[in-house]
């Protein structure tokens, strides 16, 4: 019998995306401005239907569009139980976290994602729900995830002309127990994939045990399918199986966390992401993730990060003039052939040292593996039309081109 996940069941099932703006007045938010305030951003809205309003909800409508396929289901909600607790756990920000405990009111958005690019409709929606949120966005609640959104990074990704990558689909929970922590996803089920699970997870490795979750959503995202024992190859010598939560979990201790008798009212309606053999937690795919790994990328995902990190670069130019040798590092992704007879560009990556328009000089911090022109360490100039990715390195963590805008705005 094969081991090889079934997807087929989990797709029928694909639920809604949901998600919630906290409305920062005391004050119902008001119908009319706030189609208006749609209909400046998208144009002309077309009303599907009207919803009967209840106890906790005054108005809805479930609206049309332009330039978005699925119908919008739009209301303003009473904030009810929503916690503060729960806020402060996933916002860093004072005064976004000040703003959101005095919201009283909700604007929900629903829509269905188109499961071929579902990371697009979240995009959208993301879009409407920056537009009909009039006196400003401190938080967003998004349920399918059950995680709180920064309202910054939330209009960061609904400004930009290129969607977020696969990861905005999601939030990673972490639940420290006996035997390691128990990681797993919440949100890829409106996607059209099963739930993904890490068991047995070292302290230690949960940064690289969430960049292994996110290679593996990606591959399936990008159509790549485990072979008939369900061991997917993510890259260079990362190999992992795929297996149905019910039969992956005979693998583990049932006292464990995320174990039989610890999974809380979590169903097996979820992926287990196992070592090649099948013996248990991926250790050495995992350690793998801490190495300069190359991870196979489709080029849709490939061409996405490119066109995001050009178009705001401008955003990376900005900050390495006001913070360059200020313990901020600025690193960049550029592309180059390969020497061999082998297909596609190698990615390496490099430390910013200047700028001067269209180049970089830089220091290579990558080991090149076909490119010998190249070598660790050498410090040359480069054409920024080579660049794939970049990353800033501050003391508060690292930002991207999909989040580094909100650094200008402290």
């Amino acid at each position: 019998m094969s081991d090889a996940p079934r997807q087929e069941e989990e797709q029928a099932t694909q639920e809604p995306c949901v998600l919630f703006g906290f409305w920062p007045e005391r004050e119902c938010p008001n119908e009319e401005e706030i189609r208006l305030a749609i209909e400046s951003t998208f144009g002309a809205v077309k009303e599907l239907q009207e919803l009967d309003p209840t106890d906790d909800s005054p108005w809805g409508r479930v609206i049309e569009i332009r330039g978005i396929d699925e119908p919008v289901m739009i209301w303003a909600e009473e904030r009810g139980e929503l916690p503060d607790e729960l806020v402060k756990s996933w916002i860093d920000d004072e005064e976004e976290r000040r703003e959101a405990a005095k919201s009283s009111w909700l604007i929900g958005v629903r829509s269905q994602l188109d499961p071929k690019r579902p990371a697009h409709t979240l995009h959208d929606l993301m879009r409407v729900l920056a537009a009909a949120s009039v006196p400003g966005l401190p938080a967003v609640y998004d349920d399918g995830a059950l995680c709180v959104l920064s309202g910054r990074s939330v209009r960061e990704l609904a400004s930009s002309v290129v969607p977020p990558r696969n990861s905005a689909l999601y939030a990673i929970h972490n639940v420290p127990g006996r035997g390691g922590s128990w990681l797993h996803t919440h949100g890829l089920a409106r996607a059209g994939i099963p739930e993904i699970e890490l068991l047995a997870v070292p302290g230690d490795d949960h940064r690289e045990a969430c960049e292994l979750i996110d290679a593996v959503v990606d591959a399936l995202l990008g159509n790549v399918e485990p072979d008939s024992d369900g061991v997917m190859e993510l890259g260079e010598s990362i190999r992992i199986r795929i297996m149905d939560a019910e039969e992956a979990l005979t693998r583990f201790p049932a006292d464990i966390a995320g174990g039989r008798d610890g999974r809380g009212d979590h169903d097996l309606k979820a992926w287990i992401l196992l070592a090649e053999d099948g013996s248990g937690s991926p250790r050495d795919a995992i350690a793998r993730m801490a190495e300069d790994v190359v991870l196979f990328k489709t080029r849709e995902e490939s061409d996405r990060q490119r066109s995001l990190s050009q178009h705001r670069f401008s955003v990376f130019g900005q900050l390495f003039a006001l913070r360059r040798g200020c313990g901020w590092q600025f690193h960049i992704k550029l592309a180059y052939e390969r020497a061999s007879e082998s297909t596609g560009s190698e990615y390496m990556w490099f430390e910013a040292l200047a700028l001067r328009p269209g180049e970089v000089l830089a220091k290579l911090l990558s080991v090149p593996r076909d490119v010998p022109a190249l070598s660790q360490g050498s410090e040359s100039w480069h054409s920024l039309e080579r660049m794939a990715d970049w990353v800033i390195v501050t003391p508060d963590g690292s930002f991207d081109p999909e989040n580094a805008g909100v650094l200008l705005e402290d």
